[in-house]
């Protein structure tokens, strides 16, 4: 049987999380000129981060060395449910996607000159970034689809290709980008590596942004790229071809926050010892279980947002 008790350890991290959403998260939501331009209120996204370090929360994912709590995928997991709230919570807590992945890639699979020149600056919030995989022309939930090149000449990388749905693109700093590297056709994954492009680099360029998916706000939706790049080659992450499969963090948030009005509106008897069920929905293997879930879901949903101004 699957224990779903809340460490001890982390039971303060997230009561501290849960008071920073509800006295500082939401109560700045009425303050943004335009939810559908978030970088219109950055300033705001500014004041939540330095309440997130007054609080002791900020960048919990990342090593103390780097200014974070050091927490583990449960941590996350747990941190990422009570910030579903709000699309202003992560980002106060500089836990955002994508940039939470790109900080564990890097910190992964960097060297010392790459963690300097690229991690510290996003995890002390200075930059944002972005993750360019997706790609118009194929169906890239395949990574062995993706037709973008990286093609040594020299002591370069050439990049050569064409991106989209690439979240956090306008403003960010650098983009970590799939490409091609390998021929092998019969190689699959190990042809894909991943390398930082700055988005100052010649030939990078946001086209437009589609808004598609029905999320407006453009610091987090959905953006076209071209890549058109020359990089050096001690910017790609890792050993090539051996880095695609460092980002499922992620793809867990997502999933995490779509439960979290039922865990905002119901808390069981125990809650603080017991994981909620915006987790176990995630874990639930049991007949009948998942569609129990959704039902208990649907209900709370309703009576949230009807009870909220």
């Amino acid at each position: 049987m699957i224990d779903f008790t809340i460490p001890d350890a982390l039971q303060d991290v997230v009561a501290r999380v849960r008071a920073y959403v509800s006295e500082d998260v939401l109560p700045a939501e009425v303050e943004v000129a335009d939810p559908d331009d978030l970088l219109g209120s950055w300033h705001i996204v500014e004041r939540l981060r330095d309440r997130a370090r007054d609080r002791g929360i900020y960048t919990p994912k990342l090593p103390r060395e780097w200014g974070g709590l050091g927490l583990g995928v449960l941590g996350m997991a747990l941190i990422s449910q009570e910030c579903g709230a709000s699309l202003l919570a992560s980002l106060g807590l500089n836990a955002m996607a994508p940039d939470e992945g790109n900080m564990h890639t890097l910190l992964i699979a960097g060297t010392a000159a790459q963690l300097t020149e690229y991690l510290g600056p996003l995890a002390e919030g200075r930059v944002r970034s972005c993750f360019a995989m997706t790609e118009p022309d194929v169906a890239s939930s395949d990574p062995t689809n993706l037709q973008t090149t990286a093609i040594r000449d020299g002591a370069d990388w050439v990049i050569n290709g064409r991106k989209w749905c690439i979240t956090g693109a306008e403003g960010a700093a650098f983009g970590i980008v799939v490409a091609k590297t390998g021929a092998d056709r019969g190689a699959g994954h190990p042809n894909y590596s991943l390398i930082l492009v700055p988005t100052d680099a010649p030939g990078w360029a946001v086209e437009r942004d589609p808004g598609w998916i029905g999320v407006s706000q453009r610091a987090l939706d959905m953006t076209a790229e071209r890549l058109l790049a020359r990089r050096p080659c001690p910017t790609s992450l890792g050993e090539r071809s051996k880095t695609n499969r460092a980002r499922w963090t992620h793809c867990t948030w997502p999933c995490v926050r779509a439960a979290r009005p039922a865990q905002a509106s119901i808390r069981p008897a125990g809650h603080n010892s017991r994981l909620c069920p915006a987790v176990k929905v995630l874990l639930e293997n049991l007949p009948g279980g998942r569609d129990a879930h959704r039902r208990c879901s649907r209900a709370a949903c309703s009576e949230r947002f009807a009870a909220r101004p």
